[in-house]
């Protein structure tokens, strides 16, 4: 072997022949990879966007059913309210049925009260 300029051996022109063929299968390989990469991005965005429509469709069908959880809480509420007014009205009404019997016994009492004193009347006449 001969030394070059900088007082090295020269390498022998097989060595490069090998070194490049080893870069150039390095580089077919990062290629392969690549392409590999490159479909399983596909499969991947392929699989990916039907379970996106369908994770969609379920966010809309948990929004519609919260919208109608809302609307049943909202009919609820008015039932207890109606439910409050109901019992309120109830109490009231019975009031107002102890009230008129209260009123019934003081009219059987006035009209007997009443009687007694034409009967007392009528004996002085």
């Amino acid at each position: 072997m001969m030394a070059n300029a900088w007082g090295k051996a020269d390498v022998e022109s097989s060595e490069i022949q090998l070194h490049k063929k080893e870069m150039s299968d390095f580089f077919d390989q990062l290629l392969v990879k690549r392409k590999e990469q490159q479909a399983l991005s596909y499969e991947l965005h392929k699989n990916i966007s039907p379970q996106l429509n369908v994770t969609l469709g379920l966010a809309d069908d948990v929004q519609v059913g919260k919208e109608k959880i809302a609307e049943v809480e909202k009919q609820l509420a008015e039932a207890q309210n109606a439910s409050t007014s109901l019992a309120t009205a109830s109490s009231e009404l019975e009031n107002l049925r102890s009230a008129y019997q209260d009123l019934e016994t003081k009219l059987a009492e006035a009209e007997k009260s009443e009687s007694e004193r034409r009967s007392s009347l009528q004996r002085k006449i």
